[in-house]
This record gives structure tokens, sequence and C-alpha cells, in this order.
């Protein structure tokens, strides 16, 4: 029987949080986009120091096994791929990603294969554990039947690629895309702790209540530096009253209701962190309640020129809804300038009782 500290530990990652996947191979590194192709790099730094792939990235490798008594970190393998580069500065640019070892990666049960191409390389695992092994372009299709020989016919086979897989005749297999590999929280390797969490959730509601002061918030990256330094330039301001908006005049006004008093920092911190923990670029908020149906309908902005793409909205929509645990809907506003428009619909009396239940205890 599975104890409950087992199920924490082996929990499912929610990788949506994450704006893109790359993968550490052997003499090479792949970074896998939300939207778009993938991009190859020769040099692990190369995807660290752009700020169009490191946002908000999750970083796959696979950690070497150390031989003897001889002590190995795990960050060490990731070292390895470039020799040629200052330590120092892959240590600090591996610090903006979320590092995920492969080598820890098991099948939840057996008989199934789970396959994963990605930068020079084919990663698998099984309910026993989980290898590596070098490959090239023209030899994809042949080493994935040497590895799928070694296991009994009767295994199912899972391949996590976006290559086109279909002359690979050898055995039915079901393929899938790399952004939906499956990981779990034992493979987090730099995962934050619940104090951390807990820290930075705290540091984004304080944003957003920022936000609803002035009516705007210029919130470009989401690291606690530059979190603190504009939590710092705002407190400086002096109180302008043109800064207010209605929406936050009808927040204030929701607070000081008996109803839904105790919930209204509960919705702020919920939005706030789905939008941070989504990747969206914040630049406007407000809120506005509808008294008929008890209802709240949250309008959140973008930054201009950011998420204009329309391939890029759709999945950033949905990354926002599955991160908050308030908004029952969402969609997007058509409007003719260059800002993404998302009005999101919060069911407060929904939010009412799912907060009474939990603090009785779930009755």
């Amino acid at each position: 029987m599975v104890d409950k500290v087992t199920q924490q530990t082996n929990a499912k990652v929610n990788t949506s949080q994450f704006t893109g996947i790359g993968f550490v191979g052997i003499k090479k590194v792949e970074y896998f986009p939300r939207d778009g192709e993938s991009v190859a790099f020769d040099d692990l730094m190369e995807l660290l120091e752009s700020r169009s792939y490191s946002n908000g990235l999750m970083l796959g490798f696979f950690s070497i096994k150390p031989f003897g008594i001889e002590k190995v970190e795990k960050v060490d393998s990731i070292l390895a791929l470039n020799e040629d580069s200052n330590e120092m500065m892959i240590k600090q640019g591996l610090k903006k990603a979320a590092l995920f070892d492969f080598a820890e990666a098991e099948s939840s049960g057996a008989g199934v294969l789970h396959l994963l191409i990605a930068a020079d390389c084919i990663i698998h695992w099984d309910n026993e554990g989980s290898y590596i092994q070098p490959t090239q372009e023209n030899s994809i299709l042949l080493d994935l039947e040497d590895i799928i020989k070694e296991y009994p016919k009767s295994y199912d086979v899972v391949i996590y690629s976006e290559k086109d897989l279909s002359n690979f005749t050898y055995k039915k297999f079901e393929q899938k895309s790399v952004l939906d590999v499956p990981v779990r929280t034992n493979m987090w390797y730099n995962q934050p702790t619940f104090q951390q969490t807990y820290g930075n959730a705290i540091l984004t509601a304080g944003l957003v209540t920022l936000a609803l002061a002035y009516g705007a918030l210029n919130w470009q990256k989401s690291t606690l530096e530059d979190a603190s330094s504009q939590i710092s330039d705002l407190k400086s301001r002096a109180v302008n009253e043109r800064f207010y908006s209605d929406s936050s005049t009808e927040l204030a006004s929701l607070q000081k209701s008996l109803g839904y008093k105790e919930i209204v920092s509960l919705i702020s911190k919920d939005i706030s962190n789905s939008l941070s923990k989504s990747g969206f670029k914040l630049d406007k908020i407000s809120f506005s309640k509808n008294n008929k149906t008890d209802s709240m309908m949250v309008t959140i902005q973008s930054k201009e020129n950011v998420h204009s793409q329309f391939s890029v909205q759709e999945p950033l929509a949905q990354r926002v809804l599955d991160n908050s645990h308030t908004i029952k809907a969402i969609r997007k506003k058509t409007v003719n300038e260059p800002v993404f428009i998302l009005e999101a619909l919060i069911d407060l009396k929904e939010v009412k009782e799912k907060t009474r239940k939990l603090t009785n205890g779930g009755h």
C-alpha cells in the first residue's frame, strides 16, 4: 500500500506552468516552445542567455551515476556538456530554470515502455529504471528498434517526439508530443521549498494589490529581484487619484461586503499566482462585480506587443485557467490594439462554498 508521503513525493508536475521545455543531450541541447518549431543548440549558454527561451524554462537532463564512493552532484551532468564554458556562469544561468532529472524517471506501472527523443539522445524508462543512449538523425529508427527489442513483445510503447515516425513499423506505438512528457516531483532537482513557494505567492499578491491601487502594473519579469525592485519603486511614488480605476473601487466595495469579505484576498492571491505560473506579462487588471448573479468578471490585459500571436493566445488562456482555483471560465476579448485581453469569470458563491468546506475539513 502506497503511503501519503510517497504519493506526494511522486505527484505529477503540471508542466503547463513552464513556457517551454529544453533537454540536455550528449553534445546538444534542444528547446521545445509551446508554439512553433524546436530549436537546437551546441552550447547550453545560448539557451540560458536567450530571453526568448529562458523565461519559465523547464530543463530536462540525465544525471551521471557516481562510481564507487565518488561524489557527483547532479548538476555536474549538465556542466559536462559545456566543457569550454565558464562553470560559474552556467550554474548561475541554471538558477533560472526548473531542472528535471530523467535518471529518476519511472513508469507508474509494469508493461509500459516510455521513450523520449530529444537533442541527440533517446531517454527511455520503464517501471524499474531509466536509461539514455546517443542517437543521430539518420539512425533514430534503428536505435528505437534496438531498444524495443530488449523488452517483451507484450509491452506497450509510448514515444514522445515531434519527429515524423510514420516509417517506424517494427512495433505498434503511441506517439505523443514532447510537451506531454510525464514528470513527477521526485524528478524535480531544484524544486522550491514550501517556504519559497509561499513567499513568492505573498510577494505576487502584493504586486496585484499595488496594481489595483494604481490601476496598472508594469510587470515584466517574475524573478524576486525584479519584483522587489518594482515594489520599492511603487512604494516610493506619491498616490495620485487619477491612477485609481472603477475596478479598484468595485473590489474595495466587495471587500466591505459581509457576504464575500473573507474571499477577496484569496481571489487576488489565486489570480496573481495563476498569471505568474502561466507566464502572462501583466499590464492592467480590473474587477467588476455583477450583484444580480453574485459573479465577478476580471479583465486581464497584457503589455503591448506581447502574446500577440494567435497561436500563443489559446494555450496561454488555457494555462491561466488551469493554474487557477477560482476562475470558472475564461474567454479572449477581441480588440484592435496589439494587446491580449482575457475576461475571467469567477463565481463568488462557488468560491465561498469551497473555502467554507476547506475551512471545515471538507464538510
